[in-house]
């Protein structure tokens, strides 16, 4: 499966809001947030080193992205794991202690501008969709993780990781998370589309051999008639110096 890459502006984040690396965890989930603000103020806040917040990519109104950390890294997005948590995928990452891993480690985190509770306009709802789908096809899938799929337990908000302090991130019904989920799956199962030569319909091959026997005719005639004009003028002068013999 290929999913086109959309247009993503790299936005550098301060590295002191993120781990270097992700531990030895390959991405396995990618966790859906909002902003509570703009873009420009994601961007501002996260460049902050004192924000001890970040995320992977961040999805403006527009439908702009803007990437602020290598994918290889796990900013701070949404480490806290909380009683109540839903997110599956937190049972079956564990360190060797038997301690959940922090949750930075296994996914991509996206941020969303706008408030919890928003609708996604039309170009952001294509936008992080697309996103996510490329993420999938390029990282996901190919990260070495097993058990990888395109559902609810791969694509999760912040709030099945923090229900207490982030029940409302990213504010998503379970309807919008169905119709984000279904969006991502098509994008992954659409056809890579393939340039195919158009016929050239019968009736035009028809004229274009017809235009072309014309323009042979024409030529043939232009042809015939050139030398009716040299035959008469020779004619012409043939007559003009036998009158000229007779007179002298």
């Amino acid at each position: 499966m290929v999913v086109a890459k959309p247009a993503i502006t790299f936005v550098k984040g301060a590295p002191e809001n993120a781990y270097a690396t992700r531990n030895g965890y390959a991405p396995e989930a990618v966790c859906l947030h909002v902003a509570a603000g703009s873009m420009a103020g994601m961007d501002s806040w996260f460049a902050n080193p004192g924000a001890q917040a970040g995320a992977h990519f961040g999805v403006g109104l527009a439908g702009e992205i803007h990437q602020y950390y290598a994918l290889d890294q796990a900013p701070f997005a949404n480490g806290a794991i909380e009683a109540g948590y839903t997110a599956t995928l937190i049972d079956g990452n564990r360190d060797a202690t038997g301690k959940p891993a922090n949750p930075n480690w296994w996914t991509v985190s996206v941020e969303h501008a706008g408030q919890s509770g928003d609708v996604l306009t039309p170009q952001q709802f294509a936008a992080s969709t697309r996103l996510t789908a490329w993420l999938f096809a390029e990282v996901l899938l190919k990260g070495g993780a097993t058990g990888v799929a395109v559902d609810r337990d791969h694509i999760i908000g912040h709030r099945d990781i923090s229900p207490r302090s982030r029940p409302n991130c990213p504010g998503f019904s379970s309807q919008v998370f169905a119709d984000y989920i279904a969006r991502v799956r098509t994008l992954l199962a659409a056809p890579v589309p393939v340039p195919v030569p158009v016929p050239v319909p019968e009736w035009r091959a028809f004229y274009i051999a017809e235009l072309r026997g014309a323009v042979v005719a024409a030529d043939d005639d232009e042809r015939d008639a050139n030398a009716a004009l040299m035959r008469a003028a020779v004619r012409k002068q043939t007559a003009q110096g036998k009158l000229t013999a007779a007179g002298g």
